[in-house]
């Protein structure tokens, strides 16, 4: 049978090979998307029974952060029954000062169970003990392989050996395994993390808590019960935890779950794209077994049933599928490399993406399927044999008759339909990045420089050597020829993280039960304004006054100043908010500060984001140790690169420089997940415009085949070409128009899904939808010109001869 069947499709080879190229397109693009799917959202995370672990977070209602207080995480961990182990952990960065030059290292602060919560250990000595923790405690540190590798030679006597970090010596207590990651952290190290620093603040809210269930306990339960460890925080501290509340994420939702929605969206486009796939493969197979149907009706004849023609047109069908799908793996191994290639750096885990065995299993299961779903039609089709009138017809041509062109023709309108949905989701997506381009930065992109440090407050005695220092780079970097002026800030725009701060109104009647006032929270130096190119609304801006000793100010947003005080001019008015304490980051005690300036809004969490409430404190009245240096140019930034890092390395001799780009740059990589989703759909999109073209090609190229006999007729009854022209592109153009009414109705409902990842466009656009049925429409003319003309140029005469 499987010879036979071989032998069967060799002889007609672009049959074959059409066929063949449709399956690849399909069945690879299916596999290479079920391949990041299935890393990123399906394969379990590399720990101890990673099913069990959550991370635990605070929310309120007004949406300000979601870390939680040393304070809170302490007593969280004390009075929960739900789970066997809580860790705290944070994000950090550390100057690593051994050596010539200091070297930026980004790392996590952890408590001693982080690693029991996972369930892993170092290769190479072990975990820090539990009083490393406490204040004075012997500092102790966790290489990550890489770094090993990298920095110490994967010296083997590495254990007990001690490195500088932040001129403070630290202990090397082990090395990790090289497949170990915390995801969402791009960690080289690991360090204690110290709770007692902010034991006895619950406003400053800087952790994050993991979080191991017993074996015995749901996620409902847990999430009950730290409801209730809330509620009972809030009764207790009502000034700092009313309105904060519990919340209990999987570990893998956590990691993956904002991505899940557009990695989804792509497993259903590439799941269009198959079944367009097989209505084209299986109007190529209608066609050919219409022109087999002697050779059915001699097997029948010899006494073959039903279904014996059944499964060899089964045969034939799944044959061409998993040739397709085997050839669909090594498409998809090329197509994984290009998505790497394109994908944004905020999706974990990409690193580990593998052909694996379940992608394979899933590539066989898929073109098995598919294999039966386009093999059903002809098999359905011609299955079932008239003798006499096949053998009878034989010598003149075959042909499917009604039955076949109405299969035929509603796989075209499916085919239609589909594709149609799909460039409507690219359309979206498209509009969606133009929208972005498009939108307002609030500030002038053109020629700035972008730098950061992060320094070693042990160093500094004093706040105030700080900020001395941060003066005397922005001083130097204002003497480069070519910089035309230079700043300083905690953040820069569409950096995708903002510092918040808790506030009140000074003379407003405290907040409604559960309400907490917050906005984003910025120390900048004077010249930031005129630097960045924000525009000053109201007021004025910082000047060098604005120091330690002199009265509290700050300037606030506009998105600021309507929310907090719709209708009125704030400036004059005073707020009260804590900054952040020297040297530890901790929250010092609020102040109140008077309102000196309103400033143009910028989105400092990503241009997709809604538009945040800002407020800017002068960093010579608090100065954090993290900071941005920021420089416009006269000309090409880039050039200025070298001579900008210079002179920061010169003051700030103990301080790695790093992110040294321009805001072009960041600005790009903002865009890199919406850049990403657009690319992938629209490539996608234009795949099934091409198979849905050659499918409208096809069916109306073999309708011409089968009625050359009628329209010889009709000519021969005078119709001209412009008339028979006209017949056969109404029924190519039929077809289309269904085809777009379906899938307009397909679209209208599906592209409501899409709306997480649409921005500044409605997920039922309707200049996206009209365009794009257009357009679709357009294509399908076209794939009918092409027959129809040959059909319009049909010799009457010669066509009735061979008819004899």
């Amino acid at each position: 049978m499987i010879s036979h069947t071989i032998r069967s499709l060799l002889k007609t080879p672009s049959f074959t090979l059409a066929s063949l190229a449709a399956l690849a397109l399909g069945i690879g693009a299916n596999t290479a998307i079920f391949t990041l799917v299935n890393t990123v959202l399906l394969r379990p995370l590399p720990y101890q029974d990673p099913a069990r672990l959550v991370m635990l977070w605070q929310s309120n209602p007004s949406g300000q952060g979601n870390d939680l207080s040393a304070a809170d995480f302490e007593d969280w961990r004390d009075r929960t029954r739900s789970f066997q182990q809580i860790a705290a952990l944070t994000g950090a960065s550390f100057n690593l000062t051994d050596g010539d030059r200091p070297e930026r290292l980004n790392g996590m602060r952890v408590s001693s169970a982080f690693f029991s919560v996972l369930g892993v250990a170092p290769t190479l000595g072990s975990v820090f003990p539990a009083d490393e923790e406490q204040p004075g405690a012997e500092r102790s540190v966790i290489l990550s392989d890489a770094l090993w590798k990298r920095r110490f030679g994967a010296d083997p006597s590495i254990i007990g050996k001690i490195i500088h970090l932040d001129r403070r010596p630290y202990v090397i207590a082990g090395v990790m395994p090289p497949a170990f990651e915390f995801f969402g952290f791009e960690s080289e190290l690991y360090a204690p993390q110290p709770l007692d620093a902010n034991r006895s603040n619950r406003a400053y809210h800087d952790l994050q808590a993991l979080a191991r269930l017993k074996p015995n306990v749901t996620l409902q339960q847990a999430r009950a019960e730290m409801d209730t460890i809330a509620r009972q925080l809030a009764l207790e501290f009502p000034k700092s935890n009313q309105g904060w509340g519990a919340t209990v994420v999987p570990l893998q939702e956590a990691i993956s779950g904002n991505i899940k929605p557009a990695f989804l969206i792509l497993m259903a486009a590439v799941a269009f794209v198959l079944l367009i796939a097989c209505a084209n493969v299986a109007n190529l197979l209608l066609a050919r077994a219409a022109g087999r149907q002697k050779e059915f009706a001699i097997r029948s004849a010899l006494g073959a049933g039903r279904l014996d023609i059944v499964r060899r047109l089964l045969s034939e069908s799944i044959l061409l599928a998993v040739t397709g799908g085997a050839l669909g793996i090594l498409l998809a191994q090329w197509g994984i490399s290009a998505l790497l290639a394109l994908h944004p750096p905020d999706i974990p885990r990409l690193s580990q993406v593998s052909i694996d065995v379940r992608v394979l299993s899933f590539t066989l299961l898929i073109a098995l399927l598919t294999g039966v779903l386009f093999g059903l039609a002809p098999a359905a089709q011609f299955s079932k044999v008239d003798l006499n009138d096949a053998l009878k017809d034989a010598s003149r041509g075959a042909s499917e008759g009604r039955s076949g062109r109405r299969t035929r023709s509603t796989l075209v309108v499916a085919e239609v339909a589909l594709a149609l949905v799909l460039l409507i989701g690219a359309g979206l997506l498209i509009r969606t990045f133009a929208a972005l381009n498009g939108a307002s930065t609030g500030f002038l992109t053109e020629n700035l420089l972008t730098l950061n440090v992060s320094i070693p407050v042990e160093q500094y005695a004093t706040e105030q050597q700080v900020a001395y220092d941060f003066d005397r780079v922005v001083q130097r970097l204002q003497s480069i020829p070519g910089v035309l002026s230079a700043s300083a800030a905690t953040n820069l725009p569409v950096g995708g993280w903002n510092q918040g701060r808790q506030l009140t109104i000074e003379g407003r009647p405290p907040t409604t039960s559960g309400e907490v006032l917050g906005a984003g929270y910025m120390s900048i130096t004077p010249d930031y304004f005129h630097t960045i190119g924000i525009p000053l609304r109201r007021g004025r801006e910082f000047n060098a006054q604005d120091r330690r000793g002199s009265p509290d100010v700050v300037i606030v947003s506009e998105s600021m100043a309507r929310r907090f005080w719709p209708g009125e001019n704030p400036v004059g008015k005073r707020i009260v908010c804590a900054s952040i304490a020297f040297p530890r980051r901790a929250l010092g005690v609020p102040v109140p500060r008077e309102i000196v300036g309103i400033v143009g809004d910028v989105q400092h969490i990503g241009r997709e984001a809604e538009t945040s409430v800002e407020m800017y404190v002068p960093q010579m009245q608090n100065t954090i140790p993290f900071t941005f240096f920021v420089a416009r140019t006269a000309g090409d930034p880039a050039r200025l690169a070298p001579g900008m890092t210079r002179s920061v390395n010169e003051v700030l001799k103990e301080s790695a420089v790093t992110g040294v780009k321009t805001i072009e740059d960041r600005l790009a990589e903002s865009f890199s997940r919406p850049r990403f989703q657009m690319l992938v759909l629209g490539i996608f999109a234009a795949v099934a415009l091409l198979l849905a073209s050659i499918g409208i090609y096809g069916v109306i190229a073999y309708s011409v085949t089968q009625r050359t006999q009628e329209i010889g007729i009709r000519m021969a009854l005078g119709a001209d070409a412009r008339q028979v022209l006209r017949l056969i592109l109404a029924h190519g153009l039929k077809l289309a128009l269904i085809g777009v009414a379906l899938g307009l109705a397909t679209a209208f409902a599906c592209t409501r899904l899409m709306a997480t990842l649409l921005y500044g466009v409605a997920p039922t656009d309707v200049p996206t939808f009209a365009g794009v049925s257009g357009l679709l429409l357009l294509t399908a003319t076209a794939a009918t010109l092409i027959p129809a003309w040959r059909a319009a140029k049909t010799d009457p005469a010669r066509t009735l001869r061979s008819q004899l």
